[in-house]
C-alpha cells in the first residue's frame, strides 16, 4: 500500500447581485451587472451575496465547501483551498 497523497482543490467565489424590490429580475453576477448597467449595485435595492463553490475531485459534482466536511477524505480548509486525501492505491 502506498501512502496517501494530499489533494488541493481551489474554491471559487462568485458574487451575485439580487434585486430585492423586483423578485422577477434575474440574479446576475457582479461583473455582468456592472457590464449591463454600467454602474455598481447600490443598496438598499440591490444586495450582493457571495457564494463559494468547488468541484469535488471524487465525483466531479459542484459542491459547497461546507459539504466537504462530511466526506471521510476531508482534512481541512486552508484559505481558498480544500485539502483532502486521495484514494489509497492497494
Amino acid at each position: 500500500m502506498q501512502s496517501e497523497a494530499i489533494r488541493y482543490t481551489s474554491i471559487r467565489k462568485i458574487q451575485l447581485v439580487i434585486d430585492v424590490e423586483d423578485y422577477l429580475a434575474p440574479i446576475l453576477t457582479l461583473k455582468d451587472f456592472e457590464k449591463i448597467y454600467k454602474t455598481k449595485p447600490k443598496p438598499p435595492r440591490y444586495r450582493i451575496a457571495s457564494i463559494e463553490v468547488l468541484v469535488c475531485p471524487e465525483d466531479g459534482n459542484v459542491i459547497l465547501p461546507t459539504e466537504c466536511s462530511k466526506c471521510p477524505r476531508f482534512i481541512r480548509r486552508v484559505k481558498d483551498m480544500i485539502l483532502c486525501i486521495e484514494k489509497t492505491i492497494e
